[in-house]
C-alpha cells in the first residue's frame, strides 16, 4: 500500500536521531586530549544535523494526509453487461479543512477517468466512476491537502490487484463453457465419450450484486436442428471463483439408429445459470455421407 511507503522516511528520520544523538554523546564523553577525533565527530555532528533536516523537509512534503486509514473499491456491472460503475471510499489518516480527493483510473499507462471525491462530512472521500469493459485497470486516490501538495495512493493495479473484480473487469463480467472432445465411439445406436475435457467460468461481477449458481449441466446431442438426447452432468469446483471442470471418461447419449445423407449432428456442452443466463459451446459436429460419419468440428 502507499500509504506504508510514506513511514519509510519517518524510520529513516528516526535512525538519524539516534545517530545524532549517538554523536553527541560521544562527544561530551570523550577525553580532551583526542582533539582530532572531537574535531572529525564534531563534522559528523553537523552533517548529521543536516540530514535530519533534510528529512523533515522530505517528510512534511510526503506527509499530506498521513495517508490513507482505511478504503475499499466496490463495482457494480451494468444492466447490459457492457461496463460498471466502481466506487472508490477512501479515508485520510488525518482530515484537515481545505483537503480534497481524486480517484484517478488508468488503462494501459492512460488515465482513462479522473473523478473528483466528495467528503462524507465525518470520515471517507467518494467517487464513483463509469468504466466500461476491458481487462488491465489500475486504481488509485490521490490526496490534496489545503496547500495544494499531492500523494498518490494505488489501490489496486495489474501489479498489486488487491481487488481483482475491478481491476480484471471484462473478464469478471464474462462466463463460458468449454469442451474438448479427445474420442469417441458409435456403437449399436450409442455415442460414448471416452474422453473430454470441460471446463466453465460464471460470472463474477452482476448487475445484481451476486455470482450466479449452476442449474443445471449435461451434453446435448441435435439431430438436424432437433434436440435429440442428454447427458447430465456435474462439474466440480476448479481455482478460482466461479471456476468448474470436468474430465469425462465414459458417458453415453442416445444416437440416431438410421442415418440419411447429409444428415448433421452436433454435440454441445450446455450450463443453465441460477439467474437464467445459458452458456453453450459446441464440442463435436458430424456429417452423415456416402455410408459414414466424418467429425467436422471436435
Amino acid at each position: 500500500m502507499s500509504e506504508k511507503k510514506s513511514i519509510l522516511p519517518v524510520i529513516a528520520l528516526i535512525v538519524a536521531v539516534l545517530a545524532l544523538a549517538a554523536a553527541v554523546f560521544a562527544i561530551v564523553s570523550r577525553p580532551a586530549d583526542n582533539a582530532a577525533e572531537i574535531e572529525a565527530l564534531k563534522q559528523e555532528n553537523a552533517n548529521l544535523k543536516a540530514q535530519v533536516s533534510g528529512l523533515n523537509s522530505r517528510l512534511d512534503s510526503l506527509n499530506v494526509g498521513s495517508g490513507l486509514s482505511d478504503w475499499n473499491l466496490v463495482a457494480t456491472a451494468w444492466e447490459d453487461g457492457m461496463g460498471a460503475n466502481v466506487t472508490m471510499s477512501a479515508a485520510p489518516g488525518a482530515y484537515e479543512d481545505g483537503m480534497e480527493a481524486i480517484f484517478s483510473i488508468r488503462l494501459n499507462g492512460q488515465e482513462v477517468s479522473s473523478v473528483p471525491c466528495d467528503w462524507d462530512g465525518s470520515a471517507f472521500f467518494t467517487a464513483t466512476a463509469k468504466l466500461e469493459s476491458a481487462d488491465g485497470y489500475s486504481y488509485y486516490c490521490i490526496i490534496i491537502n489545503a496547500e495544494g501538495e499531492r500523494q498518490q495512493f494505488a489501490l489496486s493495479t495489474t501489479e498489486n490487484p488487491v481487488y481483482d473484480v475491478p481491476v480484471y473487469l471484462e473478464s469478471s463480467l464474462n462466463a463460458y463453457c468449454k469442451m474438448i472432445l479427445d474420442s469417441w465411439l458409435v456403437d449399436n445406436g450409442k455415442l460414448t465419450i471416452s474422453l473430454a475435457e470441460l471446463e466453465a467460468q460464471l460470472p463474477r461481477l452482476t448487475s445484481y450484486g451476486e455470482m450466479p449458481t449452476i442449474d443445471d449441466a449435461r451434453l446435448l446431442l441435435v439431430h438436424n436442428g432437433q434436440d435429440f438426447s442428454s447427458l447430465d452432468l456435474t462439474l466440480e469446483p476448479d481455482e478460482g471463483a466461479g471456476a468448474y471442470k470436468l474430465t469425462l471418461a465414459g458417458g453415453d447419449l442416445n444416437w440416431p439408429t438410421e442415418l440419411e445423407e447429409g444428415d448433421n449432428l452436433d454435440l454441445y456442452f450446455e450450463i443453465v445459470l441460477s439467474d437464467g443466463l445459458v452458456l453453450s459451446d459446441l464440442g463435436g459436429s458430424w456429417l452423415y455421407g456416402d455410408g459414414g460419419l466424418d467429425l467436422v468440428v471436435g
